[in-house]
């Protein structure tokens, strides 16, 4: 039987955006949609979440990179429901924590510059593509402090990043070396859409 996947979508309101805000308070809304981000309901949703929050705050839209598999999520949801004693109202949460923890219908692959440095960027993607990816399957968004590089698919990543979660890039002798502190690999992690500030 053929079922339609799911996707996380997370709205959430930081401290790192709004130090300067008074009266804010950190703010969170995740829930599961089949929907495209584009869509009204969406982009409602989201807008009713900016204006909740306080005048001049900053809130951000994700999305989980790899969709979820949307039988395994409604089994584990399932069966945590028949073992567990639950408040009604805690379902979207929990519905989208077990989506989290079921196997992802993709295998994306998610790499986050934490620098706006677009050189360094067309570097990397470079070295993805000389790893076997081609460059309609590696996406480059543009992230408030950076970029957000998508893969579409696994490649070997030693080297690459040499397997660690945090990585920096700069470039010394010969080839481009992507060492600790610039490139975040995020196996199955969330994507930056967009953002919104109250008041603009």
């Amino acid at each position: 039987m053929k079922t339609e996947n799911l996707n996380v979508v997370i709205f959430v309101s930081r401290n790192k955006d709004n130090n300067n805000v008074e009266n804010f308070k950190q703010r969170k809304e995740s829930f599961l949609t089949n929907k495209t981000l584009d869509d009204e309901t969406i982009v409602r949703r989201f807008n009713n979440f900016v204006n909740d929050g306080v005048d001049g705050e900053m809130s951000r839209l994700y999305v989980s990179v790899n969709a979820r598999d949307k039988v395994k999520s409604q089994k584990a949801l399932m069966h945590h429901l028949l073992d567990n004693e639950v408040k009604l109202e805690t379902i979207e949460g929990l519905a989208v924590r077990f989506a989290m923890k079921a196997t992802a219908a993709e295998k994306k692959k998610l790499f986050d510059f934490d620098v706006d440095n677009q050189e360094a960027v067309i570097e990397f993607v470079d070295d993805l593509v000389s790893r076997g990816l081609t460059y309609e399957e590696v996406h480059v968004n543009k992230t408030p402090n950076g970029y957000a590089v998508v893969a579409d698919r696994g490649v070997d990543m030693r080297v690459l990043v040499d397997m660690q979660p945090d990585n920096h890039h700069k470039k010394d002798k010969g080839p481009w070396k992507w060492t600790k502190g610039e490139v975040t690999y995020k196996h199955d992690g969330f994507l930056y859409v967009s953002c919104s500030r109250k008041g603009e």
